[in-house]
Order: structure tokens, then sequence, then C-alpha cells
């Protein structure tokens, strides 16, 4: 609408209307003064229509991604048939071998959030923190993995950062430190 359409103010009691023949909401009804109406409208529904396009097509691409996954086969005769072919048979070990796996950031209950398969299998044949583990301080990796291992605060055992030296050689270790030693 342009400026052209808008009403006359209603007057107040103390006012007089400056013409008494003249309505309160009188409209100017002349299409011939107006201005041509601004593409703004034209704009929004351009854009609308776009992004309703764009959101519908990601929709069906990832419903099909989605959908089209599905193999004919369960995956765990697939796992189990491939690793029957290259596992070498359990033998019983000389000295008890403790293997600890630790998910670092993986916070306590994403493990019930998707199914899990291959952890549920290692949790079924080994030991779970079934409630979570309690980090000490510093809540850093190393300090953390070196206190699950050996019961130990850091204060006792000595690894207080993600960075240490060893007392022997005098060599550091971090994060980055991907060389074996």
């Amino acid at each position: 609408m342009g400026s052209a359409n808008k009403p006359t103010p209603i007057p107040t009691q103390e006012e007089d209307p400056p013409n008494q023949t003249t309505a309160l909401l009188s409209f100017n009804t002349d299409t011939s003064s107006t201005p041509p109406s601004k593409p703004t409208t034209t704009v929004l529904l351009i854009s609308l229509l776009l992004t309703t396009c764009v959101a519908l097509s990601a929709a069906v691409a990832f419903a099909f991604l989605f959908f089209s996954s599905a193999t004919s086969q369960p995956l765990s005769n697939q796992t189990s048939e491939s690793i029957a072919q290259f596992a070498r048979p359990l033998t019983k070990l000389n000295h008890p071998v403790v293997l600890l796996i630790s998910s670092d950031g993986f916070r306590f209950g994403y493990q019930f959030k998707t199914p899990t398969p291959n952890i549920g299998r290692l949790i079924d044949n080994g030991t779970e923190a079934e409630r979570g583990l309690i980090p000490v301080f510093p809540t850093l990796t190393f300090p953390n993995h070196y206190s699950i291992v050996t019961g130990l605060y850091p204060a006792y055992h000595g690894i207080v950062n993600n960075y240490f030296v060893d007392p022997h050689t005098g060599e550091t270790f971090t994060m980055g430190s991907h060389e074996p030693k």
C-alpha cells in the first residue's frame, strides 16, 4: 500500500474536523495516482519457494541414503565369517594380560544411546565400570589413564599433565608424540 491510501486521523473532542461532510475513514480510490507496488513481496515469495525446494531436496537425499543402506544378510554373520578366516586359535598365555580400553571423551551413557555390538561383546567377555569412573584432578587424558592403571592419584604417580619427561632418559612425551619408544 502506498502513502496515498492512509486514512485521515480521527479528530479529538477539542478539534473540529476540517469538513463536516468528510467521512472519518476516507480512502483515496483514485488508482491512477498510486505508485507501483514494491518488489519486496515478490522477492520474499521467491526466497521462500527456493528455501522450501532446497529443504525438500535435502530431506529426500537423506531419506534415500538412510533407507538404501540396508543389507540383505545380517552384519554379525558377515563379520564372524571374516574373523574366522584370519583369527588365530585361542591359547592360554603364560602371564596374565590386562588390556585397558579407554575412550577419551566418551561420556558415560553414550553406550546406551545407540547399538554398540562390539563394545557390548567386549563387556560380555570382560569387565566394565558399570557406573562409569570418576575422573581425577586434573581432568586430563594422561593423569586419568595412569590413575586407572595404577590406582593412584596424580600426586602419587607423578603424571599431572599431558606432557611429561622420562626421568631415566630425559625424553619428553606429549599428546603429539606418536613415535614408539
